[in-house]
């Protein structure tokens, strides 16, 4: 499904964002590095903002996640994703919150995964391809995700940088629903029903404390506590919250963030507030 400009009226472009993402470095370069994992099919570069009192190096501490845009068609992640980093700037050794996550975490914010979905305004990526192509553990289902050369050079550079870096933890920002998602994403039978992972308990925790922490999440009627096992809600198979977790050991939530895929895009900073703070 496919926007119209009118929609997109007051959200950065592509051009914007890599010039937000310098300029917040240039202020900020203290606490914070910019580097690219690579570029999107059009060679847009995929650039992330490491946010931590001593960026660039490798500390007895955990590593964070941030990925926005992941749908091209759900762009509000982007811009709170880039106030969250600005937010921390603004804060750092003034506010408590952002002192304590400067100092405790590695924070890697990649603001844009589709930034040709974005620029076209559709779902896929520029050859309207899903995040689908990543492997799974079903890969008899599709066993064109064990196929590297047919991967997507965005799902190529988000498993690059996987091996570079050892996330603890991951959340990835969607629109459409308001919910926390957890794995297991599908299930060996493909049916629609709950399927635990290994750490259940762990993973049911998680977004309970994100739905919680929510100003409206938790408090909607369609999934109890804000929050629902991937499977449950709707089977994928070659997404990027399974492959996290057992091809790199990282904890990925998938946080759908606001019903409105397009919201006016001055309703953002409001957004920010409830949705990461």
């Amino acid at each position: 499904m496919q926007c119209s400009n009118k929609l997109a009226q007051g959200y950065m472009t592509n051009s914007d964002v890599e010039k937000a993402i310098k300029a917040f470095h240039g202020r900020c370069g203290r606490i914070s590095r910019i580097y690219s994992i690579g570029t999107s099919v059009l060679g847009v570069p995929l650039w992330v903002m490491e946010i931590s009192n001593n960026p660039g190096k490798e500390e007895a501490k955990p590593a964070f996640k941030f990925i926005g845009n992941v749908h091209g068609d759900e762009p509000v992640g982007r811009e709170l994703l880039l106030l969250l980093a600005n937010s921390l700037c603004d804060n750092y050794n003034k506010g408590p919150l952002a002192t304590l996550i400067v100092d405790n975490v590695h924070l890697h914010i990649l603001p844009s995964m589709n930034p040709g979905g974005f620029s076209l305004r559709k779902r896929g990526n520029a050859y309207n391809i899903l995040n689908r192509d990543f492997p799974d553990q079903w890969c008899s289902f599709f066993p064109i995700n064990d196929d590297m050369d047919e991967r997507q050079p965005e799902t190529k550079a988000i498993m690059r940088w996987l091996k570079d870096i050892r996330f603890t933890a991951s959340a990835s920002l969607h629109g459409g629903a308001l919910v926390a998602n957890y794995p297991w994403d599908g299930t060996e039978d493909k049916s629609k029903s709950y399927y635990a992972c290994p750490d259940d308990e762990t993973f049911k925790y998680m977004p309970k404390v994100y739905s919680g922490s929510h100003f409206n999440m938790s408090k909607r009627e369609e999934f109890e506590s804000g929050i629902t096992n991937g499977a449950q809600w709707y089977p994928i198979y070659g997404g990027m919250q399974d492959w996290n977790y057992i091809f790199a050991d990282c904890f990925e939530l998938t946080l759908e963030i606001t019903d409105n895929k397009w919201p006016p895009a001055n309703d953002c900073f409001e957004l920010t507030l409830e949705i990461l703070f």
